[in-house]
């Protein structure tokens, strides 16, 4: 089930869309750096010979980085990571990034490629995919796949927003609209595949982030900032000024009916799988 058929061409287009995003997000990617990294350091420390890392979707690297960062200081052996992103103008941020955080003697393969058409060559000690998995089609074949690509022993970490996460709840809300076939992917659907496929799972549900967003709602001229109006188009995967007046009305009103406090709330889903025989 994957989510918009045209996400990578979008931002292709539109790269400001996309910066936005991760311009409010800091702490939000801090927030999943500690969950995930207090899991694997306990992994980490109790292994005696390289730890191989797979990132699934990897975008421009911030999330593993920072993840390097904190795993680097703990580790007793060598960390090797292999990182996955389907956007050549990601891999290329990705790339710069890694060398100037002098992260290049841990990069052990990289790959510009999309995880349902890669062929893993090895086991992973870890895997990660961080607010990637909604881009990921064919679930079953790709759960599957991860389940396979994991050592014994191994940890498995999918990150995607939950259910009652309010950016889902705008997307759910207008997206299918601007998008007929439209799928809004959240942590419950990939559960219920889980489930079918009897792969063991536990699933970590937190607030990583409370978002101001005062600056969706309209000045005292009646119009949303600039910097609001480019936020909008990421969530909606479409320019906002180029929006019919009926709908850009009914998201004013569904901020203002639903957000007196002006803040979103970013509940994720940490869907933790273990490979234990």
């Amino acid at each position: 089930m994957k989510e918009e058929k045209n996400y990578l061409k979008v931002f292709q287009n539109n790269p400001e869309f996309y910066k936005e995003f991760i311009s409010r997000v800091d702490e939000c990617i801090n927030n999943f750096i500690r969950i995930i990294s207090s899991h694997v350091k306990q992994d980490i420390q109790s292994n005696n010979s390289t730890y191989y890392i797979l990132d699934i979707g990897g975008g421009n690297g911030n999330s593993m980085l920072r993840l390097l960062k904190d795993l680097n200081s703990i580790s007793k052996t060598p960390i090797k990571l292999d990182y996955l992103e389907p956007s050549q103008e990601m891999y290329a941020l990705f790339k710069q990034s890694i060398t100037e955080k002098g992260f290049e003697n841990v990069l052990n393969n990289s790959f510009v490629e999309k995880w349902e058409e890669h062929i893993p060559k090895r086991k992973y000690d870890f895997i990660l995919s961080c607010e990637s998995w909604f881009g990921i089609g064919n679930w079953s074949e790709s759960l599957t796949k991860l389940y396979d690509s994991m050592k014994l022993g191994g940890t498995s970490c999918i990150v995607i927003e939950s259910r009652n996460n309010d950016f889902i709840k705008f997307k759910r809300k207008f997206l299918p609209e601007l998008y007929k076939d439209e799928n809004i992917v959240y942590g419950e659907l990939i559960f219920n595949v889980l489930d079918k496929l009897k792969i063991p799972y536990k699933v970590q549900t937190e607030v990583t982030q409370k978002l101001d967003i005062s600056d969706l709602f309209p000045d005292e001229n009646g119009e949303i900032p600039i910097k609001g109006r480019i936020f909008l188009s990421y969530l909606l995967r479409k320019n906002y000024d180029e929006l019919d007046s009926n709908i850009k009305q009914r998201i004013k009103d569904y901020l203002l009916n639903n957000y007196d406090n002006k803040m979103f709330i970013l509940e994720n889903d940490f869907i933790w799988i273990n490979k234990l025989d």
